[in-house]
Protein backbone atom coordinates (compact mmCIF):
# COMPACT_ATOMS: atom_id res chain seq x y z
CA UNK A 1 0.00 0.00 0.00
CA UNK A 2 3.21 2.27 0.70
CA UNK A 3 3.56 2.27 -3.18
CA UNK A 4 0.07 2.37 -4.18
CA UNK A 5 -1.40 5.29 -6.08
CA UNK A 6 -4.91 4.88 -6.45
CA UNK A 7 -6.54 7.93 -6.35
CA UNK A 8 -8.74 6.45 -3.49
CA UNK A 9 -5.83 5.31 -1.25
CA UNK A 10 -7.50 7.00 1.99
CA UNK A 11 -10.45 4.90 1.34
CA UNK A 12 -8.21 1.77 0.70
CA UNK A 13 -6.07 2.12 3.87
CA UNK A 14 -9.41 2.95 6.14
CA UNK A 15 -11.36 0.10 4.66
CA UNK A 16 -8.01 -2.45 5.04
CA UNK A 17 -8.43 -1.31 8.64
CA UNK A 18 -11.98 -2.10 8.96
CA UNK A 19 -11.63 -5.49 7.80
CA UNK A 20 -8.21 -6.50 9.48
CA UNK A 21 -10.05 -5.10 12.89
CA UNK A 22 -13.36 -6.94 11.99
CA UNK A 23 -11.96 -10.76 13.27
CA UNK A 24 -9.33 -11.43 15.09
CA UNK A 25 -8.98 -14.81 12.91
CA UNK A 26 -8.18 -12.85 10.03
CA UNK A 27 -4.59 -12.92 8.52
CA UNK A 28 -3.79 -10.12 6.12
CA UNK A 29 -1.26 -10.75 2.94
CA UNK A 30 -1.64 -9.65 -0.81
CA UNK A 31 -3.69 -11.17 -3.68
CA UNK A 32 -4.24 -9.87 -6.47
CA UNK A 33 -2.05 -6.55 -6.09
CA UNK A 34 -4.37 -6.01 -3.04
CA UNK A 35 -4.75 -6.56 0.78
CA UNK A 36 -6.89 -9.32 1.36
CA UNK A 37 -7.59 -11.86 4.29
CA UNK A 38 -7.64 -15.36 5.13
CA UNK A 39 -8.75 -17.68 7.92
CA UNK A 40 -6.01 -20.58 7.80
CA UNK A 41 -5.08 -19.52 4.69
CA UNK A 42 -8.32 -19.60 3.10
CA UNK A 43 -9.13 -15.66 1.72
CA UNK A 44 -12.67 -14.65 2.51
CA UNK A 45 -12.34 -10.64 2.23
CA UNK A 46 -10.48 -9.42 -0.72
CA UNK A 47 -9.62 -5.39 -1.56
CA UNK A 48 -10.44 -4.55 -5.08
CA UNK A 49 -8.70 -1.51 -6.56
CA UNK A 50 -9.16 -1.98 -9.80
CA UNK A 51 -12.06 0.70 -10.73
CA UNK A 52 -10.15 4.33 -9.89
CA UNK A 53 -13.90 5.71 -8.87
CA UNK A 54 -14.72 3.39 -6.07
CA UNK A 55 -12.64 0.65 -3.47
CA UNK A 56 -14.56 -2.28 -3.74
CA UNK A 57 -14.87 -4.87 -0.86
CA UNK A 58 -15.13 -8.69 -2.66
CA UNK A 59 -16.26 -11.41 0.22
CA UNK A 60 -15.61 -14.74 -1.45
CA UNK A 61 -14.76 -18.36 -0.28
CA UNK A 62 -11.22 -18.72 -1.98
CA UNK A 63 -9.99 -19.28 -5.57
CA UNK A 64 -11.96 -22.02 -6.15
CA UNK A 65 -15.39 -23.01 -6.43
CA UNK A 66 -17.53 -24.47 -3.64
CA UNK A 67 -21.08 -26.09 -4.12
CA UNK A 68 -23.42 -24.03 -2.47
CA UNK A 69 -26.23 -24.89 -5.32
CA UNK A 70 -29.84 -24.67 -3.59
CA UNK A 71 -28.48 -23.39 -0.37
CA UNK A 72 -29.29 -19.85 -1.38
CA UNK A 73 -27.25 -16.74 -0.50
CA UNK A 74 -24.19 -17.68 2.25
CA UNK A 75 -25.88 -14.85 4.92
CA UNK A 76 -27.90 -12.63 5.06
CA UNK A 77 -27.73 -8.48 4.64
CA UNK A 78 -29.99 -6.98 6.63
CA UNK A 79 -27.76 -3.86 6.43
CA UNK A 80 -28.80 -3.93 2.68
CA UNK A 81 -24.46 -3.03 1.47
CA UNK A 82 -23.98 -6.42 -0.15
CA UNK A 83 -24.44 -6.62 -4.11
CA UNK A 84 -24.50 -10.23 -5.03
CA UNK A 85 -22.55 -11.71 -7.72
CA UNK A 86 -23.85 -15.42 -6.71
CA UNK A 87 -24.83 -16.86 -3.67
CA UNK A 88 -21.43 -17.09 -1.98
CA UNK A 89 -19.54 -13.77 -3.83
CA UNK A 90 -20.85 -10.48 -2.71
CA UNK A 91 -19.41 -7.17 -3.25
CA UNK A 92 -19.15 -3.54 -1.03
CA UNK A 93 -18.11 -0.29 -3.16
CA UNK A 94 -17.16 2.79 -1.20
CA UNK A 95 -16.49 5.78 -3.00
CA UNK A 96 -15.04 8.19 -0.26
CA UNK A 97 -13.99 7.57 3.33
CA UNK A 98 -17.47 8.96 4.75
CA UNK A 99 -19.37 6.11 3.08
CA UNK A 100 -16.43 4.28 5.02
CA UNK A 101 -17.33 5.56 7.82
CA UNK A 102 -20.51 5.48 7.93
CA UNK A 103 -21.17 1.78 7.24
CA UNK A 104 -18.13 0.50 9.54
CA UNK A 105 -20.31 -1.35 12.24
CA UNK A 106 -22.61 -2.69 9.54
CA UNK A 107 -19.32 -3.66 7.46
CA UNK A 108 -17.34 -5.39 10.46
CA UNK A 109 -20.70 -6.95 11.30
CA UNK A 110 -21.02 -8.42 7.81
CA UNK A 111 -17.68 -9.68 7.88
CA UNK A 112 -17.88 -11.63 11.21
CA UNK A 113 -20.95 -12.95 9.36
CA UNK A 114 -19.19 -14.25 6.37
CA UNK A 115 -16.42 -15.85 8.17
CA UNK A 116 -18.88 -17.74 10.49
CA UNK A 117 -20.72 -19.12 7.32
CA UNK A 118 -18.06 -19.53 4.65
CA UNK A 119 -16.55 -22.25 7.01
Amino acid sequence: MRTNQHPLKDVAELLRKVVADADRRLEESVKWNAPSFAVRGDHRVTLNMSAKDRVRVVFHRGAKAKDSKGSGRLIDDPHGLLEWASDDRAIVSFCSVEEVRQARSSLRALIRKWIDAAG
